[in-house]
């Protein structure tokens, strides 16, 4: 099957500390929203105008039994680009986990309140678990979107930064030839070992691994499409470090965002 990224989630320990961070980078944030008392979080989202991708900032808002290890993820490393979301249909998505045995559970429905040009509604999703461990060092779920029209809405688009999509997610994991197989069992000819690293291929955004780092799997740097000229002049008003390279612009995390920012032209 094929899965594309639907949208990434940024973990944190502070949600209202993420968002301040999310708008002095110059992205819209959208109100906060609740999940269900059993999930025990909160979330904003920064909603790019493709209407295909989005990033999820997300937050403890309760402790639970469903959000231990999402507790124990930011003991361990906090802030960080924690999961991903990707595209499908989430019956079809579960049957072709259980044929890989990696499957994590029934697909199920839940729901979180938005505002759309004042009319308070719901966005309403299905989600079909993976088998925790079945990609290594990463939460990922199949999330079959009910309700597009109430999640990418217009007036949140049409950030200051210029930012309009995902692009690319770039990372390092500890042994690749070890997780090749798990990502190949999940996306199957998506995946592309190389020399060294791994490329995962979508229609949305693409996944880069190199070898390295500590961790079975980490992604560090969230590539976006974007206006650069209204990056560049956005960030530099915000008094935020950058490093134009080779037709790109690269912010450090140093302002508490969870993951480093490159822009590249749209």
């Amino acid at each position: 099957m094929q899965f594309d990224i639907d949208h990434i989630i940024i973990l944190h320990d502070d949600l209202s500390a993420a968002a301040d961070a999310a708008r002095r980078l110059g992205f819209i944030t959208t109100p906060t929203g609740h999940h269900s008392r059993e999930m025990g979080t909160v979330n904003t989202t920064l909603m790019f105008a493709d209407k295909k991708t989005y990033v999820e900032l997300l937050a403890i808002d309760q402790p639970t039994d469903r959000n231990a290890p999402m507790r124990a993820a930011l003991a361990e490393r906090g802030p960080h680009v924690f999961g991903i979301a990707f595209k499908g249909n989430a019956q079809e998505a579960h049957a072709h986990f259980k044929a890989h045995a990696i499957d994590g559970g029934a697909p199920f429905d839940f729901q979180r309140p938005v505002d759309v040009d004042g009319t308070a509604t719901m966005a309403r999703f299905t989600v079909a678990p993976i088998k925790s461990g079945a990609l290594p060092g990463l939460y990922a779920f199949v999330c079959d979107q009910l309700t597009p029209q109430n999640v990418w809405i217009d007036s949140v688009l049409g950030h200051p930064n210029g930012a309009r999509a995902l692009r690319k997610l770039v990372g390092t994991a500890h042994n690749v030839p070890a997780v090749l197989p798990r990502w190949t069992a999940f996306a199957g000819d998506a995946v592309d070992g190389r020399a060294g690293g791994m490329r995962v291929t979508t229609s949305t955004c693409a996944i880069e691994v190199t070898e390295g780092g500590d961790l079975p799997f980490a992604l560090s740097t969230v590539e976006l499409a974007a206006d650069l000229d209204a990056a560049r002049a956005c960030l530099e008003a915000a008094n935020v470090p950058i490093v134009a390279n080779n037709g790109s612009i690269e912010v450090p995390d140093t302002i508490g965002f969870g993951a480093k920012l490159r822009f590249v032209a749209a």
